[in-house]
């Protein structure tokens, strides 16, 4: 098969799975396309391509959000990242711009025990944020904001978007989706009771934040 046939089978099924999910009245607020580590010497170029397929497939299905990590320099702490993030995500930021798209990095420090030590993804704390945000200051990029991350670290949320609000909240102008992430309990996931809990747990979940959805 040439490239420009794969290219042709590709864009189709991109059409098949987007009517799919509007034919069951599901939106697809966002496609979690490259969760791996962009800083990563070995395959730089291999992720920037990711990050640029992603990118074009989310314009050919009519998705808004494209998200996953912002990478990590092996031995560097977050902070000392900013200049190549500057270089990777500056360049990945004017090419989202071109097709229409907005790039959510994940705020996991993805360590082997968490904290910041030794991760993959820079983008985990607040002051990492901003630093990175002014490097690169451009509207195609913001937070695939998740609090839970945030209280492991002893952060208030609630105060956290009060700073950075307009990277991600309604009230500040974040009119985007809302989703329920699930099964990463190490208690309950394996448990055979776990499916049911799981979503048992969802619904309440949705039931919950539902009061606060327009």
């Amino acid at each position: 098969m040439t490239s420009s046939s794969r290219k042709r089978t590709a864009g189709k099924k991109a059409l098949e799975v987007k009517e799919e999910y509007e034919g069951a009245g599901i939106e697809i607020s966002c496609l979690a396309g490259f969760y791996v580590n962009h800083m990563d010497p070995e395959r730089e170029e291999e992720y920037k391509d990711l990050v640029r397929k992603t990118i074009l497939l989310a314009e050919k299905m009519g998705v808004e959000v494209v998200a996953g990590f912002a990478g990590r320099v092996p031995g560097l702490e977050p902070m000392e990242c900013i200049p190549k993030f500057k270089e990777i995500w500056g360049e990945h930021a004017k090419f989202a711009q071109d097709h229409g798209a907005k790039i959510a990095f994940e705020n996991c420090p993805m360590g082997r025990f968490h904290l910041p030590p030794g991760g993959i993804n820079m983008m985990c704390l607040p002051d990492v944020w901003e630093a990175a945000f002014n490097e690169v200051p451009s509207d195609a990029l913001g937070l695939e904001w998740d609090p839970s991350h945030l209280i492991c670290m002893f952060i208030d949320p609630v105060a956290n978007l009060r700073q950075f609000g307009s990277k991600e909240l309604r009230r500040q102008g974040y009119d985007g989706g809302l989703d329920i992430e699930g099964w990463h309990d190490a208690v309950f996931r394996d448990h055979p009771g776990g499916p049911r809990w799981e979503r048992e747990g969802l619904l309440v979940a949705l039931k919950y934040l539902s009061q606060w959805v327009v």
